[in-house]
């Protein structure tokens, strides 16, 4: 087994020459305090992330540093936060910027994404986490619309184009709320209420009553 020697300690006892060595293995040696060409204090470095953990913090692997990437070895980053106890939402192979508050690596932070342009993200998901809270609720991005859901992901709230749609969800009942640029809706189990310029409707356990102009119909 070849080793490294870290430490060699020579001595003089009794008249005899003693060496005493500590030695260790390469792979077992880890260096924290690597000595950069570039100071690192205010800046922000490109690095892809690799993991995310429920503590809100992220392993990296940074792409303008050079970085001998181990997995076991990777220290995490926290999350930063841009809002009381709401964090910014990385996912595994998102591009994010790591900015150095300090000289210290304890005081980086996981910021944005430094993404631009569509052919640098490398795994676009068909729905993107932007932000979740420590309660459950998540903003979520696809590509035509974006939600806010709630901790089961029952009630949704949903801005599409020129519509917005409340979705509800309690004791069984299912209710939607419908608002767009020429009628609004309203919806749940049994019942549905259409509201636009020129009428009023309301469709209940198959009744259906019209309010126009023309005054009031059962249809």
């Amino acid at each position: 087994m070849e080793s490294i020697i870290l430490k060699n300690r020579i001595y003089l006892e009794k008249g005899i020459l003693y060496s005493d060595y500590i030695l260790a293995r390469e792979e077992d040696i880890n260096i924290l305090n690597r000595e950069r060409k570039i100071p690192i204090e205010g800046r922000s470095f490109r690095a892809e992330v690799v993991e995310v953990n429920r503590e809100h913090r992220a392993k990296v692997r940074f792409l303008d540093l050079e970085d001998d990437f181990e997995e076991g070895k990777a220290r995490y980053f926290p999350i930063d936060r841009y809002y009381r106890e709401s964090y910014f939402a990385p996912e595994k192979g998102d591009i994010v910027d790591i900015y150095f508050k300090s000289k210290n690596e304890r005081h980086a932070a996981v910021k944005g994404s430094s993404t631009e342009g569509r052919d640098d993200i490398k795994n676009p998901p068909e729905e993107k986490v932007l932000a979740r809270t420590p309660g459950g609720y998540t903003i979520v991005m696809s590509n035509d619309s974006i939600e806010v859901r709630g901790r089961d992901g029952k009630n949704v709230a949903r801005v599409k184009g020129d519509r917005i749609t409340y979705r509800l969800k309690k004791d069984g009942a299912d209710s939607e709320i419908t608002i767009d640029s020429k009628m609004i809706r309203l919806r749940n189990k049994n019942s549905e209420m259409v509201i636009d310029d020129t009428k009023t409707e309301l469709n209940s356990n198959g009744t259906k009553v019209r309010l126009s102009d023309k005054g009031i119909e059962f249809m």
